[in-house]
């Protein structure tokens, strides 16, 4: 439990959860998520915890989002989740919402507190953990399904945002497939 426990507290604190604070953006798990996490006593009711409190974290998230975002960064924000499967240019952006790269940049930064980039990872990772769970997709189709053709580039990345490579991450939740 302490390698999934620290990994996922990495996760969680790369990509922010839980209760939104002011202008910085940033984001903690609430003291009621965290203790019911630590009264757990099986992975999967530790899992289910978890991904309870991700559900509402993202909720959250979209919501503060959906507030205080011009609607050039919403849109923006749509495109990357219509399209998470494909790789996306900050041009095709720009252009879907008639604003120069840097501007767009600049103010995606500013509403969001991530780059577009940031965010787009953030994105393609959280939804390569969900295509993770599936036990019989391998890595190489889950890079490829989240719009990164190169493997060795989604290793990187994902290991930098969640703490461990898929594989790794694959064998905590199916031991007895290894």
């Amino acid at each position: 439990l302490n390698d999934i426990d620290s990994m996922i507290i990495k996760w969680v604190k790369n990509t922010g959860s839980g209760e939104a604070q002011t202008q910085d953006h940033s984001y903690i798990l609430p003291e009621s998520v965290k203790k019911k996490m630590m009264q757990t006593d099986t992975f999967e009711e530790f899992y289910q915890s978890v991904e309870q409190a991700l559900h509402e974290a993202v909720s959250r998230l979209q919501q503060a989002k959906s507030r205080t975002c011009r609607k050039e960064v919403l849109r923006v924000m749509d495109i990357m989740q219509e399209n998470i499967d494909a790789k996306i240019t900050l041009e095709l952006l720009a252009g879907e919402v008639n604003m120069n790269v840097s501007y767009l940049c600049r103010i995606f930064k500013q509403d969001v507190g991530k780059s577009i980039v940031q965010y787009m990872n953030e994105l393609k990772v959280n939804y390569a953990l969900e295509l993770l769970k599936q036990p019989d997709m391998r890595v190489k189709e889950v890079a490829t399904q989240v719009g990164i053709e190169d493997p060795f580039y989604f290793n990187r990345l994902f290991k930098k945002m969640v703490g461990c490579s898929p594989t790794d991450f694959r064998k905590k939740l199916f031991p007895d497939k290894v």
